[in-house]
């Protein structure tokens, strides 16, 4: 069970996936950010680091995807 979010970067433009995990994994496979500890989503193009309950945050999101 967990969510996909494709984001845009605000620093670079770069697209990329986050994914939060509930269960089995809290770190995201693809950008290596640790879900549980809250710190961030880090675009893997720029390094630029966004905090997930930031209204930036908000502003990246193309796209969500629920899943279980």
């Amino acid at each position: 069970m967990g969510v996909f979010y494709e984001l845009m970067c605000n620093q670079c433009g770069a697209l990329f996936t986050h994914e939060e995990g509930y269960g089995l994994t809290q770190t995201c496979i693809v950008c290596d950010t640790n879900t549980a500890d809250n710190g961030g989503v880090i675009c893997p193009q720029c390094k630029h680091r966004t905090e997930q309950d930031s209204e930036e945050f908000d502003k990246q999101i193309q796209a969500t995807i629920l899943w279980d």
